[in-house]
């Protein structure tokens, strides 16, 4: 009597492991092709509406697991990068390369006052123009 309801719970069991699947996601900087570890990802599951955050590791990877062929939205950051929107369809893995933002800074203004003071008085007045 159990073999009867032992074979269909393993035959259920494998189906629904079928459809659990998960994708890699890995992120580079485009121009050294170096990983970016602890990039930043926002992942919203357009099927469930889901929303996860998620961290890259040492290796610049993500594991993003879902339903297979569900479709999740992306938000790539990383602090010096352009934030990329992307879509990722899970079973499948991919690649995206993050592009460096470079800040030009039109003038860079320090001044300063300097006087013979005892380490207790050693703030001084800092002026930034």
């Amino acid at each position: 009597m159990k073999s009867i309801f032992t074979f269909p719970l393993i035959i259920l069991l494998c189906h629904l492991q079928g459809l659990s699947q998960k994708s890699i996601l890995t992120i580079y900087d485009s121009l050294d092709n170096s990983v970016l570890s602890s990039a930043h990802v926002k992942m919203h599951y357009l099927a469930s509406g889901k929303t996860k955050i998620d961290v890259a590791d040492v290796n610049g990877r993500i594991i993003i697991e879902g339903t297979k062929g569900e479709e999740v939205k992306l938000s790539i950051s990383f602090m010096g990068f352009k934030t990329l929107d992307d879509i990722i369809i899970i079973g499948l893995d991919k690649i995206v390369y993050l592009e460096a933002v470079a800040v030009t800074l039109n003038s860079f203004v320090v001044t300063g006052q300097y006087s013979k003071n005892s380490p207790k008085k050693a703030v001084q007045r800092i002026t930034i123009i």
